[in-house]
Order: C-alpha cells, then structure tokens, then sequence
C-alpha cells in the first residue's frame, strides 16, 4: 500500500493541505500520515524542542480529525530538525512514502526571487514531491487546468491531477501552449505529438486543448482564470535557482490567485528533457542519503520527538476511539506485595475512570506476589481477578521478584496493549495509566512506553521534591550513558509504570527481580531501535521509599543485569559467580558486621517460547 505523507508548518493552510491528502489518500486507497516540523536554530540542543513538539501535537489532533472526518485514519508524527528539508527527507525515508505533500513558501517576493527553505528537499526529493500554493480558500476540485509542454514530471502532474478530479467528478483540461515564435511546421509537429499522447488518455476525465500564443506564461495565467486549481510539472532540469521548481511554475504559482500545485518526481531525468511526450520510467534512483548522525544528536532528536506529557491523552473518550478503530484490546496488571494501604484505590480509581466512565481497558489484573497482609481479599472485594504468580506455569517453577510477576502476567493477559504500574502510588490518577497508553494508540511506530515524574522523598513526616530516584540517578542512568548511550535521555528507565505491545513484550527476555526495567529497556534497543520507545511525563509520584540497603541491593542487581547484556553483546564473562552475593553492612548500636546476600537476577526466556513449547 502507497503512503502519502502531508507536511504542515502553517496553522492557516494545514486544514486545506490535510483535505487535499484526504482525497489523494482515497483516490489511491493510500495510507495518510501527518507530520509537523519544529526547527530548533543551529547550535541549540534538538531537545529544547520537546515543549514546542508538544504543541504542535494539538495541531496534529485537529489534523487527524479533519481526516477522520473522511473514514481516514492518519499517523501524526512530530519532528524536530534544523533545517525543515532535512526533516521532512528523514520522514519521508523513515515512512518510505510515495508522495509527500508540502505548503509552498513565496520565492518571488515583491517582484525579486528569494531562496525557498524547499530548494535542497526539490533538488534531490526523497519520493515524489507535491508544492502546494493555497490563496486562502478552500479549494474547490471540479475545474482543474493541467499545463502541459512535456518534460520529467508530466505524468506525475497528469496521476495527481486525475485523481483529484475522479474524487469530485471533476474536469481535467489538458493544456499544451505552441509558442507563437516557433515555424508553423514545428509548431504542427508539436500539436499532433500532444493529441496523440493524451486525447483519450482519460476518458471522460481529461479534455485536451493546444493553442498557440506569443507567451506561455500568459497564456496559462489567463485560462487559470476559468479554472480552479492548476497542477503542473516543475521544470525538467535542476538549472532554476534560486527556483525550487523552475521560474516558470513559481511564477504561475505566485500570480495565478488560486491554488496551484507543481509536482516533481523523485526520478531524476536521463537528460535535461524538454520534449512533449512524458519519459518512460527510468531506472530507480541511488537510495537518499541518510548518513547516521552522532549519539548525543540522535538522543536529543529522540528526547523532542517521543517525550510526551499526560496531558495530551487527557481526552479518555478519543483515546477509546482509536482503540476501536484500529480493534485493540488493552489489560492492565496491577503487581502486588503487601500493598493493603493503596490497592483499594487505585483499583477504584481505575474501574471508575477507564472501564465504567470511559472503556478504555478491557482487562484489570491484580498479580499478588503472596501477600501476607489484605491485598488479596482487598482486591477481591472489588471484583477483579486476582492471579498469585508462584502459581502460574507450576511445570517451569518460579523464582521471586516483581520481573518474575510482570512476566508471568503475559500468560494470563490477552489484551494487545499491556499495561503496568506500581501499587505503591499514593496519589493515584487514571493519568498513570492513560498516559502510557496514549502514545501506543497514537503513533504506530511507537511499541514500548515509560513514564517519568517528580518523586519526593519522605524524611521525617517531610516531602523533599525532586529528592527520590537515588537509584535512578547514581547507577542506572550513568550506566546507560555509559555503555548504552542511546538510551541516556529516558528520564527514569527504572520506573515501575510502563506499557508495550504484546506482540514485542512476548518477543523478549524478562529478569526476575529489580534488573526487570532496565533489562526490558536494553532488549528493546537492539531489537527494534530507539524510535520505538517513548516516554510521558506522569508529573508526580508519591510513594512508599525504600531503605537505603534496600536501593543498595536494587543497585546490585541493576549493574548484573547490565553486566550480562554486555556479555552477550561481546561474548566476555564478566559477571563470576563469586559476584552473585553481596556482603550488606549491618549496623547496630555499638557494632558493625557484614551480611552475606544472595541477590542473583535469574533471566526468563520470551514468553512466546513458552506458548510454543
């Protein structure tokens, strides 16, 4: 299936861009997607554009409405870059669009050319091309003129220019200007080469008119005036600067008052062609340029353009249309060890908001780690199933840890989208949950998402923002800027609340105990890339904080669950057995001594390795 992608940078033109990528879409039975730029001047981080993506992403939701208004549905991207045509190249390769729809900037400006920010993106178009020069008012699709004197991009003008004019019941006039100065003999040769190529081309759809006159131009500006939009080829040769798409069609752009569309294919010409008869297709062009940028720009790119905020998913009633659109089920798994002070509401909170109010989640699980307190007959008294782990799959035992609970919990969830967050959450909101959620249900690409947010820390009866993930901060991200830089911009990579497809959850290894986030993140990189994962701002977490010789054997555990990625990767032992247990020091009032412990992270396979088995 074709992809046809619409690029938007003017609030004012995006709903007139948006339609006419609606009709192309249909005309093609094309898929639709959207995407928005942000520029970031040279020499600023490509990360200060994260709060600009975030508005431009309202820009998108409209986008995406006006399209489904029409039964399309349409992927919104949002992309910063420093230049807008290297952007959207990257997009388009990125999509392996077909065709990719762009508002026209003026270069004709009182009367003198100025150079278009299009100029690089037309010279070497990573697909087919379509500049698109709005006068301001809806477009109408029913009298289109399609100039015509041959050259490289005629036939993709004639497809467009066609298709358009089907989804209206619309006439194309099919143009073809002898310039008066040229001897009758030559001007007849001319005449009959352009009735042989396209009277009865499109029955029906395509009328053909040849006339001669002293100027070109003119003569197309003046019959524009009887027609309501103009489609046309951009120059055959790359000798038009500073023109994107040669003088001639910029200027019939600039003075024709109505829309005026100027296609360019993404071939390039066998030579500069100015013959009447559109080229046979040529061999496919070299592949685009797409040369890897360094780690600390691909990280900034990444933290702009999948850093979301909660709020943007704040329409529950939305976010259960897309999931129906596209036929997913959700489940959410609630893990739970001794959780008697919170599970009752955050369970409540969760059957309120996103399954009576809103049918967002079609399954809620609470996954009991055989509790010793009520957070089993708590769970109960709400009516939702609640699975103890050391039960489940009694045939390949059981190992403790919360990893060992979150894997496990694939087997018993059917829901596409698998949802977990932490039961430990004092204030919880159904954001925790919509929030993760929302970006899976977005954006296609995206497979795996975290949340982050502030976590105080509780010392003497006193929160102290911005005080909590010590774990977070003094070994997991150094680790990963360390050895994993790419994912250095993830916020909190330990975050208990996260969300991903099944069908990659299921494609990967889970550990058993506190290495389970980091592990899952790791994984997740190598075997789809960095782009598939994002992050939501989830705002603020309160919980329950751990002792410090609590985070000391998380700490432990995290660096052997990095340790052993790295063996993997290089095929070196540096993990010993020796270094599976940790002496804990253990004060008291008058003494210290040392404490053997055991905290070894077990590693289960992929889930759909048990399914088969």
């Amino acid at each position: 299936m074709e992809t046809i992608l619409v690029g938007l940078s003017n609030p004012r033109t995006a709903e007139h861009l948006v339609h006419l990528g609606v009709v192309l879409a249909q005309a093609k039975a094309a898929k639709l997607a959207i995407v928005s730029v942000v520029i970031v001047p040279p020499g600023q981080s490509l990360s200060t554009a994260a709060r600009a993506a975030r508005l431009q992403r309202r820009l998108l939701r409209r986008a995406a409405s006006i399209a489904a208004a029409e039964d399309i549905i349409a992927e919104t991207l949002v992309r910063a870059g420093h230049t807008v045509d290297e952007a959207l190249a990257e997009v388009a390769v990125e999509l392996n669009a077909d065709l990719l729809l762009v508002g026209s900037a003026p270069t004709i400006r009182f009367g003198q050319p100025a150079e278009s920010p299009m100029w690089r993106l037309s010279q070497e178009p990573p697909c087919n091309l379509l500049s698109v020069a709005f006068t301001g008012e809806h477009p109408d699709f029913r009298r289109i003129l399609l100039p015509i004197r041959g050259g490289h991009n005629a036939e993709l003008a004639a497809m467009i220019a066609v298709a358009i004019a089907q989804s209206g019941e619309g006439i194309v006039t099919a143009l073809h200007v002898v310039p008066s100065y040229l001897p009758l003999e030559e001007a007849e040769s001319e005449s009959a080469a352009f009735r042989s190529a396209w009277e009865g081309r499109y029955p029906g759809v395509v009328q053909t008119r040849s006339v001669i006159a002293p100027s070109v131009r003119e003569c197309i500006l003046r019959e524009a005036e009887t027609h309501d939009m103009v489609i046309l080829g951009a120059a055959a040769n790359s000798r038009s600067y500073p023109y994107p798409f040669g003088h001639l069609a910029e200027e019939i752009a600039t003075r024709a008052g109505r829309p005026v569309l100027i296609a360019k294919t993404e071939q390039p010409p066998l030579y500069d062609d100015t013959s009447l008869l559109a080229p046979n297709p040529v061999a496919a062009p070299a592949p685009v340029a797409n040369p890897s940028a360094d780690i600390s720009v691909t990280v900034d790119k990444w933290f702009a353009e999948n850093t979301f905020h909660s709020k943007e998913f704040a329409n529950i009633a939305e976010l259960v249309r897309l999931k129906e659109q596209q036929n997913l089920t959700i489940s959410l798994v609630l893990p739970t060890l001794n959780e008697e002070e919170t599970i009752g509401p955050i369970i409540s909170c969760m059957q309120d908001d996103l399954q009576r109010r809103h049918p967002l989640l079609d399954e809620l699980i609470v996954m009991d780690s055989r509790s010793r307190d009520r957070t089993v007959a708590i769970a109960r008294s709400y009516g939702v199933r609640v699975v103890v782990h050391q039960d489940l799959l009694p045939e390949i035992g059981s190992y403790h840890g919360k990893g060992e609970a979150l894997w496990k919990s694939l087997s018993v969830t059917t829901g596409d989208i698998v949802a977990w967050i932490d039961t430990d959450i004092a204030n919880i909101h159904a954001k925790f949950v919509y929030g993760l959620i929302g970006p899976l249900l977005k954006e296609p690409r995206i497979g795996y998402v975290k949340g982050f947010y502030r976590r105080p820390l509780r010392q003497g009866g006193v929160l102290h923002e911005a005080s909590g993930g010590r774990v977070t901060e003094l070994m997991a991200r150094p680790l990963l800027n360390l050895f994993y830089p790419l994912l250095s911009g993830l916020v909190q990579p330990l975050s208990g609340e996260y969300a991903g497809r099944r069908a990659l959850l299921e494609q990967l290894p889970f550990n058993t105990g506190y290495g389970v986030e980091i592990g899952l993140l790791i994984d997740i990189l190598e075997r789809v890339g960095l782009n598939a994962i994002a992050q939501v701002d989830l705002e603020q977490r309160i919980h329950r904080n751990q002792s410090l010789s609590a985070l000391s054997r998380m700490s432990f555990a995290i660096l052997q669950t990095v340790l052993r990625r790295m063996e993997k990767q290089q095929q070196l032992e540096l993990v010993a057995e020796v270094n599976r247990t940790m002496k804990a020091i253990v004060q008291s009032r008058d003494q210290l001594h040392l404490d053997v412990r055991q905290v070894e992270e077990h590693e289960r396979p992929p889930m759909v390795s048990i399914h088969r088995s």
